[in-house]
């Protein structure tokens, strides 16, 4: 698959993709979402939501995946944790940054220094007043964390592969026989429809006019 994803094939139709959905996403939304909000996202969806909406960074967690249980600690004390510093963990692999007690892998960076330097830019622009927290589970998430889940003082949605009576999950159906949701940031067809707004409307949560259950599609397998 990853051959597939490095082929120049592949990197045109996603492209084509790319332009199609970014189309239909500015004449679909644009009246109802202002670029103010501030995605607190778990691993890379935060950004891609940024990125398909030509929109600036005003998040951190962009890049990156934080482990479940670090996530949710994080959110619980988002103030405090922004104000830590942010410590290199010498990972020889990629970049791995030490924020407190937590952990915050820099897939996407070459190196430390560069991760770092977008961390602290993007943490001031953080907008406290409309913060949207999104959680999938995977990287050592479990259901004993959904008590400290539904703690966190933010809007939020909890993606997962099993339905959960909670009114911020979105069961992805189409992950249930897996132990976890696998990538939501792929595209699912080539209209530019990506895995993770298939099930959920995220655009219209992000108007923050909605509330979670509002904006479920309730999609059967694609």
């Amino acid at each position: 698959m990853e051959n597939a994803k490095n082929s120049l094939g592949y990197k045109v139709v996603n492209k084509l993709r790319n332009l199609i959905a970014t189309k239909k996403r500015k004449v679909e939304i644009e009246e109802e979402l202002v670029n103010d909000f501030s995605i607190i996202s778990c691993n890379c969806i935060g950004g891609m939501v940024y990125h398909d909406l030509k929109m600036k960074f005003l998040s951190p967690t962009i890049n990156l995946y934080i482990d479940t249980p670090d996530f949710i600690k994080m959110c619980l004390n988002l103030k405090d944790y922004m104000e830590k510093e942010l410590v290199d963990a010498n990972n020889k692999d990629y970049p791995i940054g030490i924020l407190g007690d937590i952990k915050i892998h820099f897939l996407h960076y070459k190196s430390f220094k560069e991760a770092k330097e977008s961390w602290d830019k993007r943490k001031e622009r953080i907008n406290y007043e409309k913060i949207f927290v999104i959680i999938s589970d995977r990287d050592n998430f479990s259901e004993n964390l959904l008590d400290s889940i539904d703690k966190i003082p933010y809007k939020k949605v909890l993606y997962s592969h099993k339905k959960i009576e909670k009114d911020y999950v979105v069961y992805v159906e189409k992950d249930k026989k897996f132990n976890t949701v696998r990538t939501l940031t792929d595209f699912i067809n080539f209209k530019g429809i990506r895995k993770y707004e298939y099930y959920f409307d995220i655009y219209k949560w992000l108007s923050g006019k909605y509330t979670v259950k509002e904006c479920l599609k309730n999609k059967k397998n694609y």
